[in-house]
Order: structure tokens, then sequence, then C-alpha cells
């Protein structure tokens, strides 16, 4: 099953210039059957999340994470229990952040890691990497160059690698996602999927 896991929206990410319905309905023309929405800093309440999965019922699956500012980059957190996921911050430390999460019911993904990093860089700390349970190898604002000195450094340490677009405008969309061996029903399904799954990245195809 291929989902896109990391996406922007201009509603409630200043960085973004696409809508939630322009980005979606880019996707159901591509026949892709899953894309996550993680604005920064920020988890849709249950009626935006409800009104926009009611308006495109049965065409794909759609699901809401959070792209949340750490001191050592940029996480994606995804929750089946959204109280129990931080939300609307600004800034926090992983290690504030992993205790406060509940980590039966929430995954973490390491956003791009060495996009404002040397690609060379070799001061990870083992105990920051083993708080994720994948790290975004593919990510669209990605050269090659970092994509493949992302898989050398991490591919070290055995990490479970994922895609994303990083849409934030209609041409950035469609570039990379997640496809995994198992289908994925809801944002419970996606959480177990991240954490205990089997998937891979891809390059995505626009049709």
């Amino acid at each position: 099953m291929l989902i896109d896991l990391h996406n922007h929206t201009n509603q409630h990410s200043s960085c973004s210039r696409i809508s939630a319905t322009d980005l979606i309905e880019q996707y159901i023309r591509s026949g892709i059957d899953g894309i996550c929405i993680t604005d920064h800093n920020y988890l849709w309440n249950d009626k935006e999340k409800n009104d926009l999965k009611k308006k495109y019922e049965d065409k794909i699956k759609i699901f809401f994470g959070a792209e949340i500012d750490a001191d050592i980059g940029h996480v994606l957190v995804f929750s089946y229990k959204d109280h129990d996921l931080y939300e609307n911050l600004k800034y926090i430390p992983i290690n504030l952040l992993y205790r406060k999460i509940n980590l039966e019911t929430t995954a973490l993904i390491w956003a791009h890691p060495l996009r404002w990093r040397n690609k060379n860089s070799t001061d990870f700390n083992k105990n920051n990497i083993k708080k994720f349970d994948a790290i975004e190898l593919l990510n669209g604002n990605c050269d090659e160059e970092t994509i493949l000195s992302t898989k050398k450094i991490f591919g070290k340490h055995n990490c479970k690698f994922v895609g994303g677009s990083d849409t934030h405008s209609l041409d950035m969309a469609i570039k990379y996602g997640t496809d995994f061996e198992n289908s994925v029903k809801d944002q419970k399904d996606l959480v177990y999927s991240i954490k205990y799954g089997k998937f891979k990245p891809v390059k995505l195809k626009k049709l």
C-alpha cells in the first residue's frame, strides 16, 4: 500500500502554498492509496479531520500527524490517540518529546536528518537514533547526495527507512512515498505499521 507520509497544507503551515483539497485531489488522480497531512507544529482537530475524510471517503485514505520542531531537527509524529500527542509546539528537546508521548500509541520518524547538517556528519547520538521508529530517507526537498549520505550513515544503525514528498506546493507533490506490505486501514494501523511493519521508501509516479 502506497502512502506519502509527509505533506503540508496552507491551512496550518505558513510555508505551504497548497490547500488540503488541491493536495488530496492531486493524489487521487495519481492513484496513490493514502496521504498523510503533517503540518508544522499543529495537529488538525477532530472536526477538521472528519470533514476532510468524509469528503473523500472511498477515494483515498487520509491520515494525520504533525511535523514538530525539535533540538535535533524536525520530527514527524503520528498518534492514534490525539490527546497523547504533544500538540502545537514550536520547539522541544527530543528527550522531552520522547518522555511526553505514549510509546504504544505514537510513532516517531526523524524527518530529513541531514538537510541542515554536513553530509559526512558523524555526530549522531546513538541513543537519539534509537528513539525513532524510522528515518526519512527519501524527501522531496533533499538532493541525491543527501539521500545517499542518509542511507550510508543511518544504515549502519539498521534503521528502517521511509519516504515522503514534503509537499509545500502542487509541483512538489507525488515525489516520494512509503510502500507498506500490509494494508493500512486507519490511523491505528498506520502507527502500528510504522512501528512494527515492513515497508520501504519508493519514488512515486505521477499519472
